[in-house]
């Protein structure tokens, strides 16, 4: 089969499950990093005139690696349309994700996924996560990625989980 033959995959797959809720898979490319690792502290707040420093109260930012990751799955989704989701209701997420080594943790990536979804707008807020049943850390040296599924979970779905 020549290049030319091979069956694109479609960016987004959407279907219905079994139980009648609307499904997502799509891929987000390059290697996952977490927002904890080598997190960066800084004052925030005017600076002072002789030590250059913020006088307001320090914060904790996200880590430099997290931060291009970010941008650059953001860049990613903003040549891809249909990832426009902006879903305001509460989900599932099933994430594999593929790393380039096996370090880091698993809330640390998923923390990351959800703020990654929501900056991305596939997601209103990260907060309409649900749940990750599903969800694993993998290894993928030659192609680091994470493959997700998002579940729009049903009206009763959503008070069992809600109670």
């Amino acid at each position: 089969m020549t290049a030319a033959a091979l069956p694109v995959k479609p960016i987004l797959e959407q279907w219905d499950d079994a139980e009648g809720q609307l499904c997502y898979r799509f891929t987000l490319p390059g290697a996952p990093r977490t927002k904890k690792n080598h997190s960066q502290a800084a004052r925030t707040g005017r600076k002072c005139p002789t030590c250059r420093l913020g006088t307001g109260p320090a914060r904790v930012f996200p880590s430099k690696e997290f931060t291009l990751y970010q941008a650059k799955v953001s860049e990613y989704v903003k040549t891809k349309p249909q990832l426009w989701l902006a879903i305001r209701r509460p989900v599932a997420v099933k994430a594999f994700v593929y790393r380039e080594r096996n370090v880091g943790d698993f809330d640390g990536y998923m923390q990351a996924l959800g703020d990654i979804l929501q900056y991305c707008g596939i997601l209103a807020n990260d907060r309409y996560i649900a749940h990750r049943d599903g969800s694993r850390l993998l290894k993928d040296a030659s192609n680091p990625r994470m493959e997700i599924t998002i579940t729009v979970l049903k009206a009763d779905v959503q008070e069992e989980i809600s109670l």
